[in-house]
């Protein structure tokens, strides 16, 4: 499972529980004969749920979402009563979601009871209740719809409090990394020491040393730091370098023929270095195109009339956007004369208003 996608999926159930008003326990505003009828797996789950406003024999499926790919644990139907309940066991403690035909609630799936209640002309407005942690589950979610500000010091106070370590890594996601990256280490220390061979746990831990390796690439190439030179080929097969240009002011460009916001962004740079390149200023691309006839198509079709095209070919391998921390195109750095990056990612006429500012 890639942690990027369960941090999304976990996310997407607070967000649809925004505007949601507490209504007490899941199933005392309905008759529960139809939960009556089914017999409780021993030592499993047992969820019991009202379907308010769903027709009769609507899908309820259980599913675990790994990455893109979806599971299906459990399935049933709404009965005549607006009622439906599912009873089986698991392995271990996860996230999941109840799908009451296409209306999702997100869940912390163990073998506890779990009362949910879910109306299709208002999916926003679900209640969760029926054991310890669904219910901490469910007051963390009231306290995000009540405006609680989740801020750095009263994420790490819950975590420190919380009941079970699932309730401290949702709690965790309330709050970006880059906003608290020792908040997320001390959660991850937390799932190390309560289930530290738990899958939840590694992806974390993965998750982590991700964005600290990304930190630290992205301070090698901060503004104020000397530009790593770059040496490739063009399309004719010549040789070319970044310290070739030092004394001007340099837009390093990372695109390709085949990225859509790429070609979008091209006229702005057309435009930029025909109106500044008497200045003192020029532009070194950096394709991370495979094919060279692509790439040369389109240097002629988009109009890139300065000399420094290079390229090695290689895609999302490139070596040359892995010595500047790329992962996505259009990326820029604007280099000064004394070859130290003064900017990063300028659009459009944030990039005329800096070349002014610089040149004149």
């Amino acid at each position: 499972m890639k942690f990027k996608f369960l941090i999304a999926i976990v996310l997407l159930g607070f967000t649809f529980g925004c505007n949601q008003d507490g209504t007490g326990d899941a199933v005392n505003s309905a008759s529960t004969d139809g939960m009556k009828s089914i017999k409780p797996v021993d030592g499993g789950y047992l969820i019991q749920g009202v379907a308010n406003n769903f027709p009769v024999g609507a899908k309820v499926r259980l599913e675990k979402v790994q990455g893109r790919s979806t599971s299906v644990l459990d399935t049933t139907s709404v009965k005549a009563d607006g009622t439906f309940a599912m009873s089986n066991k698991i392995d271990a403690k996860d996230f999941a979601r109840i799908m009451v035909d296409r209306t999702p609630v997100f869940i912390i799936l163990d073998n506890q009871p779990i009362n949910v209640e879910v109306d299709r002309n208002d999916p926003r407005n679900f209640s969760l209740s029926g054991n310890e942690e669904i219910e901490g589950l469910y007051e963390l979610n009231k306290k995000a719809i009540a405006g609680q500000k989740f801020d750095k010091a009263f994420v790490s106070d819950y975590i420190k409090n919380a009941k079970t370590a699932h309730l401290a890594y949702e709690a965790m996601q309330y709050l970006p990394y880059a906003n608290g990256p020792e908040v997320y280490d001390q959660t991850y220390n937390r799932l190390k020491k309560d289930m530290p061979s738990n899958a939840l746990t590694s992806n974390l831990g993965k998750f982590i040393s991700q964005e600290k390796a990304k930190a630290k690439s992205q301070a090698a190439f901060a503004v104020g730091k000397e530009a790593v030179d770059l040496k490739a080929k063009n399309p004719e097969g010549k040789e070319m370098a970044l310290t070739d240009l030092r004394g001007k002011v340099v837009l390093i460009d990372f695109w390709a023929s085949w990225c859509g916001p790429c070609r979008k962004e091209n006229p702005n740079v057309v435009r930029a270095y025909n109106e500044y390149k008497d200045k003192g200023f020029d532009v070194f691309s950096v394709s991370l195109d495979s094919n060279v006839d692509r790439w040369k198509k389109a240097i002629e079709k988009d109009g890139l009339v300065w000399d420094s095209h290079i390229s090695d070919l290689k895609k999302w391998n490139s070596d040359l956007s892995k010595a500047y921390g790329v992962r996505s195109i259009p990326a820029t750095f604007l280099i000064g004369k004394d070859g130290k990056i003064v900017a990063k990612n300028l659009r459009g006429s944030q990039l005329d208003n800096k070349l002014k500012e610089l040149l004149g």
